[in-house]
């Protein structure tokens, strides 16, 4: 590594104004640290205590219940959104200072990791302001998330008077929470009897929810790639565009069979995730054992699965 390389890590602000604030965000303690204006965009940084993301207890009660077992599909589902849950994350849009408005375009955020040199160097700095309380010096290096929200482009540094009282407002953008709903259910392919509805209890909510299923219908996702390409004007990056996407497909649908995708309405802005019982029921890819390879191919598994998400403008 070279110096100037060192230097692109650290936080080097030409102007800096201190905030040092705590608020509580969706029930998590933030401390607001300050408002940085520096030559390729201007910053706000804060830092939070993240519990943590790997649940050590969750993997202690799968290792002693199973043993060496290959864990399903479904066990590492269930896995998954319980670590989801516990992760929290929230985007400020929009901050209000001194009667001054700041919008945010963007913003990056990363836990301090003891090989990590840029994250150590940005809480030296903060550290060097005095900006880091001292209550938190039992908190776990790998649990303390630094984030950083960028100011719009188009938009002028704020001037702050540190002389005056910081009234801060924060606008945080709405979120979203993955529950599980475990519901089964079967319908047949293709159009589905006019509102056809599929009744579940709500763990959430506490209450009884519903969706509709319009229609499953076959899709050819090599006819997809094909479509997709025809924009790419230059015929080589076209080719090769193409060639790549194809390969990555076969390894995961046979060009004998299709993508089924399913329509379905629901209310509340709620987005449903559908799984296949087989696919949930299989085991994953056990990379020691060949029996659990198609063709011999470790990258072809019957566990395997890719998803395409679509948007309808109807409502």
């Amino acid at each position: 590594m070279r110096l100037r390389h060192l230097k692109e890590w650290m936080l080097l602000p030409e102007k800096e104004y201190i905030i040092n604030q705590g608020v509580s965000i969706r029930g998590t303690d933030v401390q607001i640290l300050s408002f940085t204006i520096e030559e390729d965009k201007n910053r706000l940084w804060l830092i939070y205590e993240q519990e943590d993301t790997f649940n050590d207890e969750l993997e202690i009660d799968i290792e002693s219940e199973h043993g060496d077992r290959i864990r399903t599909n479904r066990e590492e589902e269930l896995e998954k959104i319980g670590r989801n849950n516990i992760y929290k994350s929230f985007f400020i849009n929009e901050m209000e200072i001194q009667d001054q408005r700041i919008t945010f375009s963007s913003s990056s955020g990363s836990t301090i990791d003891e090989m990590n040199i840029e994250s150590i160097l940005k809480l030296q700095h903060f550290f060097k302001k005095g900006l880091i309380p001292d209550a938190w010096d039992d908190i776990r290096l790998k649990n303390l998330v630094i984030v950083e929200f960028g100011q719009s482009e188009d938009e002028d540094a704020p001037i702050i008077d540190n002389t005056r009282e910081l009234d801060i407002k924060l606008n945080i953008n709405p979120d979203s929470k993955e529950v599980l709903i475990q519901h089964s259910f079967k319908v047949k392919f293709g159009e589905q009897d006019k509102n056809t509805k599929i009744t579940y209890f709500d763990e959430e909510l506490k209450r009884e929810n519903f969706f509709f299923i319009n229609e499953i219908y076959s899709f050819d996702v090599y006819e997809y790639i094909e479509k997709q390409v025809e924009g790419i004007e230059d015929l080589e990056i076209r080719e090769d565009t193409y060639n790549n996407l194809v390969e990555t497909m076969e390894r995961v649908y046979p060009r004998n069979k299709n993508l089924a995708v399913i329509k379905y309405e629901t209310r509340d802005d709620i987005q449903l995730n559908f799984y296949m019982k087989d696919y949930l029921d299989r085991q994953q890819i056990d990379y020691n054992n060949r029996d659990s390879f198609i063709d011999g191919d470790p990258t072809i598994s019957p566990a395997t699965s890719v998803g395409f998400i679509w948007g309808f403008k109807e409502k």
